[in-house]
């Protein structure tokens, strides 16, 4: 559980940050999760949760997703 989802984590993130998927918003990100990463519905939630828990993506009240640079 935990350690999986830490581990893709970091996945993605070095993906986004290095523009190797680029998303828009929190559809296409949840899509790319899915598709790409092959990340179980109930997982996905959790995954995002974290990216943003660790400032590696932000996103605004119109679902629109910002990348962050790493700090």
């Amino acid at each position: 559980g935990k350690a999986y989802r830490r581990e893709l984590a970091l996945a993605v993130t070095a993906d986004l940050r290095a523009g190797r998927v680029a998303v828009k918003d929190i559809g296409a990100l949840k899509t790319v999760l899915k598709k790409s990463y092959y990340v179980p519905t109930p997982d996905i939630q959790p995954v995002i949760g974290t990216l943003q828990s660790q400032r590696v993506i932000k996103l605004d009240k119109s679902g629109e997703v910002t990348v962050l640079a790493r700090e």
